[in-house]
């Protein structure tokens, strides 16, 4: 199940750790889905086009229960934004192409 949040609400930026992160400021579009991303899939989002993902399926593995398994990959969500950003348990991402 995913849930699509539009955010229009803007924050300061004078108490950043740093002055790049205000890009991170709002507005945002806020996805969630009920899925968690494992060590491995962080991995693989900070590898571009090394998936295990593949190496596994082409062993005849199950992908069934992973993150992205429907084949877009990450990067399609370049399509929406320049400054994706994962939160995924206690873990936070910020990707900065």
């Amino acid at each position: 199940e995913v849930h699509f949040v539009w955010d229009w609400r803007q924050f300061g930026t004078q108490s950043l750790m740093s002055p790049e992160m205000a890009c991170w400021q709002g507005p945002c579009l806020w996805v969630h889905n009920n899925a968690s991303f494992s060590p491995q899939d962080f991995d693989n989002i900070t590898k571009l086009g090394a998936s295990a993902k593949l190496a596994k399926a082409s062993r005849g593995g199950s992908r069934a229960s992973q993150v992205g398994r429907f084949g877009l990959g990450f990067n399609a969500v370049y399509g929406m934004t320049d400054l994706p950003s994962i939160l995924s348990d206690d873990v936070v991402l910020f990707l900065d192409p």
